[in-house]
């Protein structure tokens, strides 16, 4: 007979191990080792807070709790206790966990559970920081005066497989800052400003500490406005927790000098002025969408200057049929629709851009940002310039230690274009990931792979 099925109501937490793959790939027995004795550590505190571990696969862990003082009371400890013994260990050794705190209906089969609950808990870890805890609205609103803690409020978030959006917020001890070195609500971006060879003047800004990571973009970006939305932020803000983050408005874009001229090689004169203004010797650099190219063109001429090398949706020529065939069409609504609020012209964008499911929200964000980017004359001309990028043959000429990774359904660059660049770079290493986003900002839960993806590639020796 078999067992009966019941449901309950619990606080749930879900723990993962932050970059596994890549200690398993330096050293499988000591990996194995080292989450062996953490698993036995946080199952004997789940045990402790009355809590008890439902199912552990792989670098995974799910637990069970009567209430949510407890489940978060056991997530406090657990990062405390790992803490302690990651500094034990040599950095390149240390094993860090995200962990999620939910409250929700689950389905018992025995001693296995099932339900929305546990996969909003999964979620939630997810977008948990490497030694963090993300907790949901319900466990908020029950711990937020019993517990010392420090709260930073995400908002609202949509997590993949959840119908309804869920709040969420970080916690941490009071008095703490976290992981991060940026602080939560009060940093406020510097911006300056740098000259090229040909005498433009260049945007950029610099947040967080530890190793720089230069970011290249082209058409797309404004420094001021992206700070000011919570959204984009949020995006920057995570990456800088373990970097000296650079970002720079490129030439006749949001808030540098007005050009007309935006070959290949004037876009690399942009990214030599800025980390030549900050005296950077050697950092990362991560280039997205068209940035990419000129990310892999600095990268193939200075590979004593770039450590790693990092391309998000990067085409890799322009002049290809499909760029003839479907140029003038996109040129036109460029022309006759770049940053206008007309539906037709917002949701054609948007659907290049986001994807096709995006949110309003995201999608009036979008729009904002292209109008703050540059004017529809600007940005046609920029879209013309990318007729004349073809980074094959610097592709090949690239030797730095270099991450292609790539959406499946990018409408706005074919996925061809993410296996072609990583088959040129000897030695790239390709992330395929699934979805259809081309920009980078607006979805959270679809980022977790790719945050995950560029942590675990700089890795360590990187950060060290």
């Amino acid at each position: 007979m078999e067992p009966e099925v019941e449901r309950k109501l619990v606080a749930l937490l879900s723990a993962d191990a932050v970059g596994y793959s890549r200690l398993m790939a330096q050293d499988e027995l000591q990996t194995v080792r080292t989450l062996t004795a953490y698993r036995d550590q946080m199952a004997k505190l789940i045990r402790q807070y009355r809590g008890r571990v439902v199912d552990s696969p792989g670098d995974n862990l799910l637990a069970e709790f009567p209430s949510v003082l407890d489940a978060t009371r056991s997530a406090l400890e657990i990062q405390r206790l790992l803490t302690e013994r990651n500094a034990e260990l040599s950095t390149e050794r240390a094993m860090q966990f995200r962990l999620g705190v939910h409250l929700g209906d689950v389905m018992a089969d025995g001693e296995r559970i099932y339900g929305d609950g546990v996969n909003v808990a999964a979620r939630l870890e997810g977008l948990a920081e490497p030694g963090g805890i993300c907790i949901s609205d319900l466990v908020y609103r029950q711990i937020r005066n019993k517990l010392d803690l420090g709260f930073e409020d995400l908002g609202e978030q949509s997590l993949k497989n959840i119908p309804e959006p869920i709040r969420v917020y970080r916690a941490r001890p009071a008095g703490t800052g976290g992981a991060s070195p940026v602080a939560d609500e009060t940093v406020e971006q510097q911006i300056s400003f740098c000259t090229t060879e040909d005498g433009v003047k260049i945007a950029y800004a610099s947040v967080g500490a530890g190793p720089p990571l230069v970011r290249a973009l082209g058409w797309f970006s404004n420094l001021e406005m992206e700070w000011k939305s919570s959204d984009a932020r949020r995006f920057w803000e995570r990456l800088a927790r373990r970097h000296q983050l650079v970002r720079y408005d490129g030439r006749g874009i949001g808030l540098s000098d007005p050009v007309k001229d935006f070959s290949p090689e004037t876009r690399v004169r942009d990214l030599e002025a800025v980390v030549n203004a900050l005296g950077l010797d050697r950092f990362a650099l991560m280039g997205t969408s068209e940035g990419g190219d000129t990310a892999v063109n600095y990268a193939s001429r200075n590979p004593e200057r770039v450590s790693h090398l990092i391309a998000y949706g990067c085409p890799v020529r322009g002049n290809t049929p499909e760029f003839r065939e479907r140029g003038p069409m996109f040129l036109s609504m460029i022309e006759q629709g770049w940053g206008n609020e007309s539906p037709v012209y917002r949701q054609f964008f948007a659907n290049l851009f986001l994807g096709a499911n995006a949110d309003p929200k995201a999608t009036r964000f979008f729009g904002e940002m292209q109008r703050a980017s540059a004017s529809a004359e600007t940005a046609a001309a920029y879209f013309r310039s990318l007729g004349k990028d073809d980074i094959r043959e610097a592709a090949k000429a690239v030797r730095v230690p270099t991450l292609v990774i790539h959406r499946k359904g990018d409408l706005m660059c074919p996925f061809a274009n993410g296996r072609e660049l990583a088959a040129l770079i000897p030695g790239a290493r390709f992330v395929p990931l699934e979805g259809d986003q081309h920009w980078l900002f607006l979805k959270d839960e679809d980022l977790v792979e790719f945050y995950e993806a560029v942590e675990d590639f700089l890795g360590t020796e990187y950060r060290a």
